[in-house]
């Protein structure tokens, strides 16, 4: 870093932003892990209860898939409904597990992630599907995987330009960007950075 940026100033707002980007998807990837585990636990559950083939191979593309925001859900939910239409002469297991699934999906989609991830990462929902589909567009299944850690990213790197703040803003959910660049002398100086 000290051959990169010389001065001193630089040298602090590069290692500040470094800081905040880590500390910040260490937060959303620790966060989605314990919640897609949650997740594919509370179905695997489901899927042995009613004696689902291959219950635990389910259980693990759904937490996989729980890292792509809003379609993951959707994929991980379908394939064990379709096997259990394919597996059971009764439409009463199909129901049981299509609907349990998707109500685990729902609580935790919709209830535990916003609470926690809108907290620490103040995403707009509309901003993750745009990024969803641009990053899924260039780079497929991984940008998919990819989208929100790449927006935090971008969120936390304008953020820290007056040229590109008003970007920043745009992204975020409410359109406060935290002060984690307070301590530098360079931006001190220059007007009020809410």
């Amino acid at each position: 870093m000290d051959a990169l940026f010389p001065i001193k100033t630089h040298r602090e707002l590069v290692n500040n932003i470094l800081t905040h980007i880590v500390k910040d998807t260490q937060t959303y990837l620790g966060i989605k892990t314990l919640l897609s585990l949650l997740t594919a636990s509370a179905s695997w559950l489901i899927m042995k209860s009613m004696h689902l083939d291959f219950a635990a191979f389910w259980a693990l593309l759904i937490f996989f898939l729980n890292f792509i925001p809003n379609i993951g859900a959707i994929i991980a939910t379908a394939f064990p409904a379709l096997l259990a239409l394919i597996q059971f002469e009764s439409w009463l297991p199909f129901a049981v597990v299509t609907s349990a699934i998707v109500s685990i999906q729902f609580v935790v989609g919709n209830i535990l992630e916003p609470r926690f991830l809108s907290k620490s990462l103040n995403l707009s929902p509309l901003v993750i599907l745009f990024a969803l589909a641009l990053w899924g567009t260039i780079w497929g299944v991984l940008g998919m995987f990819l989208s929100v850690p790449i927006t935090v990213i971008m969120i936390i790197t304008f953020a820290h330009f007056d040229k590109t703040r008003p970007i920043a803003v745009l992204l975020s959910k409410d359109g406060y960007i935290k002060k984690a660049y307070e301590k530098i002398p360079i931006l001190e100086n220059r007007h009020d950075r809410r």
